[in-house]
Order: structure tokens, then C-alpha cells, then sequence
């Protein structure tokens, strides 16, 4: 690595911006990059010295460190960047492709009104003063109206940053939705009300067995992260990994053994293992009787009931696999499971969980080096004044978009203003065409706001649009999972300028405050976001003693490397301080405290010729937000049903036949994939098609441009694949309140 002054770096990017005549307003973007640790290349094509600046991606969750090679201010390369914990240089196509998205000719330039029908596509543009003092005067209208509560804004929990939460707070608004992911509620209900964590964070890389019910590491759930550490950990520990999973993921795929089971059963399979734990003296009774508030005695007897038969005959997974799995489980150490959307994206999720944290528990693998372990984080302390959170709604904080349709029909909810930024309900909600019209009736939603990017599905519904900076552009600091167990800081800092008059949704929350006054100005009196985050870095003493936002603009992350890993816990955050194996908390709400299988109802009533439909992620594609990336979309841009081919030959279905899925929320058009790769009783379609506005590649349509590429669309004739999400209801966990999207039921027929 190269450490370069920030005089060398103006230098260099004003003498190469002269040479290739760039226009100004990449060289701004120097002016803010000082004393940086970077890493230095030199391009085989133009001869120049590249500039590596670190920042975050967050085209997912996952939140990898990245170097973005700067060449004469503008950004030519993404590589992963090798100091970082987490991913330690590895990056997958994702970070790779947020060249795409900076520099996509289909990104929203300058604001825009609506001048006719919302949805109609007329627009206006206006400048950024008419823009914000429109809508800063309907806010001053709920404010002298007394009515914060009036304005419900819905922001990204990927693109999002705390100068967002802070404007609803000061604002005063209970009514925020910050969730991507709404069915990940059920499995954080699950780990809180066991362990009294939010997240956790299996120790992967120590480990040497690993159970792993419905997670994708391979593609998804964290994916750079912890695929890389069960690949280290079947190196070196020679780990086995076993998956139970309706399809045949990349993960499932290079496991061990794979075991498909009927969709929404894991929970039954986890208990029938933990009673052949308990009968067979296989348990850690001391660790049961001094760590959990249950008793031995009365856990064994709570499971004998979950027998490997009775799961085989619910599950399909047989008997003697039961058993034999739990042994191995249970006689070797560490061990750990592993969960992911499969498991809890079911109106049983959070008990499904529930069953499967029992495993670690009953053998002892709790809290230990390669073990079930809970996430390790900092909290940030908000700098003052900071304002209090409003007090919630009876029902607790709005889920989702159709948690709010929920509660405005049953007249619990009356908003006149609704801002979304960076998030697109339409395209990505299950009954999407229910939130579509919720957001198009201006009876039910006087006045909406999109800041996005592109003009997304969402966005042409708006009364005003507001082009947003998109995460390469602007700064943000954020908390992450620290998978060395160490709690983990990381910055996002820009690498281009933010084309035309896009603006980062950080200061427009500023330039709102300042127009609206009073409490909401005064909870936010920062001249620029920088100051916040330069307020935010220096609240943690040990970073602030490092050099603060200083530190993390040279780094891009900061992690205390001097402190040991932090596994053993021995005070749980819960009522009692134990793991509560025995939930007081569920019984106080009506469901059952111990672990135990609910079967899913929809699914019990499929008659023969339905199906169980699984939605899931791929590994060159965002849920709904990269469909416009060129580069992933070349790779993936159709989402075929998957199919087993005995029952697709009994509907007289082959190979690559069009074929139509329908529930009773509607039906949609796509071609058939047969595979063995995929449950009898399932189908399967990922969440990655189907796009009707968002930008011309996401829908398949080649055009000219700048860039040449745009004219290169050759998979034009294969089409832009199904939204998945036409068909599956608004059904929920009714323990967790998240998304129960793979409790849909379809018929699967041949589109004549």
C-alpha cells in the first residue's frame, strides 16, 4: 500500500482531469480526500496511476469493503479491499457492477412534478427551490396542524443513514419504515425473545459441523462474509456442512449432503434431532441447567412427542437421516446451525427459528469459538441535542407498505404526506398491485415523494420525484456485523460526483429541516452531513483517539484490533438473564413459550395438482435494485420457474415451454425450467424480474447512448422474466409481524 498527501492527490487528479479534459465537477471530489492509505495500479490502456479510495458497498446487506480506483477523478475500477474483516478483499459482481449504476444513462438527473393522472408519465422538471419548498410547505401544514404523525417516510435499511431517522424523530413522526427485508422481523422476534439479541452471527470460521436450515451463504445472506468462512472452515477444520432446503441453492449444492425437505418443515426436523439428542444422553445438561430458565427434565419431555417418524412423515426427510445427523451433530465439537430466508419467510418463521436455536442450545454450542454466537456491535451515540423518538403506535412501528395499507383501512392511520426514498414498494412488495393502487388513489395518499435514482415503479406514481445520489456518491457511517467478532465501524464515502443536480437524501433532510424551523432545525443544525458524521465518529472514545472520521476516510473502517474476540456471555439480555428456552414474553402474548412445530395452514390445505411456491435470491443480482446493472443483468436477466420433472411431465410441461403460475392473488407468465434440483411438491422463481419502469435495461429494451453498450442488449428476445411478487398474498408471521411469502400456493400450467 501507498500513502499518498492530499496535495499529491489534487495534484495528480487536476493534472490527468486537464489532460482528458474531465469536466469540473469530478475534480471537486479530491477535495475532500485527505491522507488516505491507498493502493496505487497503473492503467494498461491509458498509461496513468489509478487512485484506490476505500469505501462500503451496499448494493446488499452484506456491507464489504471496497476500493474504487479513481483515474484523473473519475472512477474506472472496483476491487474488494484486503484490509477490511470482513470480506478481506473478496467482493462478488454486485460491488463489482456499482460502476453501472453511477454511470447509467437511465438515472434521474433533475427534480420532477407530476402534471397529470398520477401514473400517466407527464412530468415537469423544476429546480431543487421549488421542489423542496413545496414540499417543506406541506409539512409545515402537518406541523401547524399538530399533526407529525401525518408523514410516513419509508427509507432503506441499506441505503439509509441516521441524519434520515433523525429528521423523523425531530420531526416527530412515529410513522417510519426502515425495513428492505420485512420478513427478516421473524427471525430477529425469534433471536430476541430467546437470547435478547437482535442478529446473530454464527462463528463459521472456527466451527466443524454446521447444520444449515434454508440459508443461501454461497449467493446470499451475507454472502461474502460467511461464504468464504465455511469455506476456511471445511479446509482447514475439514467441517462438514449438511443443508435442509426445498431447492438445490449453490450452497445445498456444494454441501456435504443436501436434504430436500417439503417447504416450511425445518421446524420439525430441528426438534425430532433435538429429542434424539436428549434421548440418546447426548445433551450438555450442566450448560441447560445453569445457562437456559428451562429444565432438563422438562425439555426432554416436551420433545419426546417429536419423534424421527413423525417428522419423516411431515417432512420427507426419513427417519435414519434424522437420527444419524443429530449424533454428528451432537458429537462434534464446535458445532453450529445456520438460517436463513427459507426458514422464516413462513407464517410459521419465528417458531421454525426458534426450534432450530434449540439444537445449539441442548448440545452446549452457545456463546463459544465456533459455535452459535450473537452479533457483537457498536451503538452510536447521537450527538446533541438529539431528539427523543416519538411514542409508537399501539401497534408498534409501521412494517411495511402493507402494514400501512393494513392500518389506513382500519382507520388507524390517515396520511397526507408519504416519502420514500431508495426503496420501491410496487415492484418488490408481495400483492403488489394492492400497494400500487394504495399509492396511486390520492383519496388515500394525498401527497407522494420518491427519491430514487431511477424512476422506478414506485416513482412513477409520484406528485414530485426527487433524484436521489446514489451510495457511491455520498457519505454515510454505519455499525456493521464484525465477523472477526469485534464490533466493526465502516464509511461509505464518495467516489464520483453525483451527475446533473442529483442531490445525497442526507442533505436533503438538511435543506428540509432548515426551511421547516423549530424543533426540526434545531435537532439538525448541521451545515453539511459531514459534520454529523464527523459528531457521530468521535462519540466512540477509542475511535475518536485514532483520528474519528479522519481515521475512517484513510481506512474506510475501523475495528478495535486490539481487543480479543468476544464470544461467552454469561447474563443474557433477557427477563430472566438466562436463554429463555421458556418464553414468559410469547405467553404473555398468546402463543405458545416453548419451541414447537406450527404447521403452515395454506399448506396443509394444497390439494394435489398445487404447488408450494419459493422465491429466492441469486448471486449476481439485489432484490429488486441492480435489474438495471448492465453487467448483472447480462449474466441474469430471465427468471425461469423451476420445476421437478415428474410433475411437470404430468402437466405435459418440457424444458424452456411457457407456462402460467396462478394463485388466488393473480397469475403470471414466465418459461419452465425443469430440474431435480427443486422439491416434488415446490416450484420455484427468484425475486429478480419482471420490471415494467425502473430503466431500459432492467427491461430489456436496447437503446442509444454514451454508452455503446446500450445499444448491445442481445438478450432483448429472451425477455426481462416474471415478478414473482404478482402473485404471492400479504400474508405475515402472526408472532413476528414479517412477510410469510413462501406460504403461497399455485396451480402451474401451460401457457397455450
Amino acid at each position: 500500500m501507498k500513502k499518498i498527501n492530499r496535495r499529491s492527490f489534487l495534484r495528480l487528479s487536476l493534472v490527468g482531469a486537464g489532460a482528458l479534459g474531465v469536466a469540473p465537477q469530478f475534480l471537486s471530489l479530491a477535495k475532500g480526500v485527505a491522507a488516505l492509505t491507498v493502493g496505487s495500479s497503473v492503467s494498461s490502456t491509458t498509461g496513468r496511476e489509478r487512485i484506490a479510495v476505500p469505501t462500503t458497498c451496499t448494493n446488499c446487506g452484506t456491507a464489504c469493503g471496497l476500493l474504487g480506483f479513481l483515474e484523473s477523478g473519475r472512477l474506472v475500477k472496483i476491487e474488494g479491499n484486503p484490509e477490511h474483516p470482513n470480506n478481506r478483499g473478496r467482493i462478488c459482481a454486485k460491488g463489482i457492477a456499482w460502476l453501472n449504476e453511477i454511470y447509467d444513462p437511465d438515472r434521474l438527473l433533475y427534480p420532477l412534478r407530476r402534471i397529470r393522472q398520477r401514473g400517466e408519465g407527464a412530468w415537469k422538471r423544476i429546480s431543487w427551490e421549488e421542489a423542496l419548498s413545496e414540499l417543506s410547505q406541506k409539512l409545515a401544514g402537518l406541523i401547524r396542524a399538530g399533526r407529525p404523525e401525518g408523514l410516513i417516510i419509508q427509507t432503506s435499511s441499506v441505503n439509509d443513514s441516521g441524519l434520515v431517522l433523525r429528521f423523523a424523530n425531530a420531526f416527530a413522526t412515529p410513522n417510519l419504515i426502515t425495513r428492505k427485508v420485512p420478513f427478516g422481523l421473524n427471525k430477529e422476534k425469534a433471536i430476541d425473545v430467546t437470547f435478547g439479541h437482535s442478529q446473530d452471527m454464527p462463528d463459521l470460521a472456527h466451527t466443524r459441523y454446521i447444520l444449515n436450515f434454508g440459508a443461501n451463504p454461497y449467493e446470499s445472506h451475507f454472502s461474502v462474509n460467511a461464504g468464504q468462512r465455511i469455506v476456511s472452515a471445511r479446509q482447514n477444520n475439514r467441517a462438514k456442512l449438511v443443508t435442509f432446503d426445498p431447492r438445490l441453492s449453490n450452497t445445498a449444492g456444494r454441501s456435504d449432503q443436501w436434504l430436500p425437505l417439503a417447504p416450511g418443515t425445518d421446524g420439525i426436523v430441528a426438534l425430532a434431532m433435538a429429542n434424539v439428542i436428549m434421548k440418546r444422553g447426548l445433551a450438555d445438561r450442566e450448560f441447560l441447567a445453569t445457562r437456559t430458565n428451562y429444565s432438563v427434565e422438562g425439555l426432554r419431555r416436551h420433545l419426546a412427542r417429536y419423534t424421527p417418524e413423525s417428522a419423516e412423515k411431515e417432512s420427507g426427510v426419513s427417519a435414519a437421516d434424522i437420527q444419524r445427523l443429530a449424533m454428528e451433530f451432537a458429537t462434534t465439537k464446535p458445532a453450529t446451525t445456520l438460517s436463513g430466508g427459507g426458514v422464516v419467510r413462513h407464517s410459521n418463521g419465528v417458531f421454525n427459528e426458534r426450534c432450530i436455536a434449540l439444537l445449539n442450545i441442548v448440545t452446549g454450542n452457545v456463546q463459544k469459538p465456533g459455535g452459535y454466537c450473537l452479533s457483537p456491535a457498536f451503538t452510536l451515540k447521537e450527538p446533541g441535542p438529539s431528539p427523543r423518538p416519538p411514542a409508537l403506535p399501539e401497534k408498534g412501528p409501521l412494517l411495511s407498505t402493507l402494514d400501512a395499507i393494513e392500518r389506513f383501512e382500519a382507520g388507524e392511520l390517515n396520511p397526507e404526506v408519504y416519502l420514500i426514498h431508495a426503496v420501491n414498494p410496487v415492484f418488490s412488495s408481495p400483492a403488489r398491485e394492492k400497494v400500487r393502487e394504495f399509492l396511486k388513489d390520492k383519496k388515500k395518499v394525498p401527497y407522494l415523494v420518491v427519491a430514487d435514482s431511477h424512476l422506478t415503479e414506485t416513482a412513477a406514481l409520484a406528485d414530485l420525484v426527487l433524484p436521489r445520489a446514489v451510495s457511491a456518491e455520498e457519505l454515510n457511517l454505519t455499525a456493521n456485523l464484525g465477523w472477526d467478532f469485534k464490533p466493526l465501524i465502516s464509511l461509505t464515502q464518495p467516489l464520483a460526483e453525483p451527475p446533473g443536480q442529483v442531490r445525497p437524501f442526507a442533505d436533503i433532510c438538511l435543506e428540509l429541516a432548515k426551511k421547516l424551523g423549530g424543533d426540526t432545525a434545531r435537532y439538525l443544525p448541521f451545515a453539511k452531513p459531514e459534520e454529523y458524521y464527523f459528531a457521530l465518529a468521535n462519540s466512540l472514545s477509542d475511535l475518536k483517539s485514532q483520528g474519528g472520521l479522519d481515521h475512517l476516510r484513510e481506512k474506510g473502517f475501523w475495528s478495535d484490533s486490539s481487543r480479543p474476540p468476544s464470544y461467552d456471555e454469561v447474563r443474557f439480555p433477557t427477563p430472566s438473564g438466562r436463554i429463555e428456552v421458556y418464553s414468559s414474553r410469547l405467553k404473555a402474548a398468546g402463543f405458545p413459550p416453548l419451541p414447537q412445530y406450527m404447521p403452515v395452514a395454506s399448506h396443509g390445505e394444497r390439494r394435489k395438482d398445487e404447488f408450494v411456491l419459493i422465491s429466492f435470491k441469486v448471486n449476481v443480482q439485489g432484490h429488486s435494485r441492480t435489474q438495471n446493472d448492465k453487467w448483472l443483468s447480462e449474466i441474469y436477466h430471465d427468471n425461469p420457474l423451476l420445476i421437478h420433472p415428474q410433475p411437470a411431465a404430468r402437466r405435459g410441461i418440457a424444458d424452456g415451454d411457457s407456462v402460467k403460475l396462478i394463485s388466488a392473488q393473480g397469475e403470471v407468465i414466465t418459461k419452465a425450467r425443469l430440474t431435480e434440483g427443486i422439491h416434488p411438491q415446490a416450484v420455484g422463481l427468484s425475486f429478480h424480474g419482471g420490471h415494467w419502469e425502473f430503466g431500459r435495461v432492467a427491461r430489456a429494451t436496447p437503446f442509444a447512448s454514451s454508452d455503446p453498450d446500450s445499444r448491445l442488449l442481445w438478450w432483448r428476445g429472451e425477455g426481462n422474466g416474471a415478478n414473482a411478487n404478482s402473485i404471492i398474498p400479504p400474508r405475515v408471521d402472526p408472532v413476528g409481524g414479517g412477510e410469510a411469502a413462501m406460504d403461497t400456493v399455485v396451480k402451474v400450467v401451460r401457457n397455450e
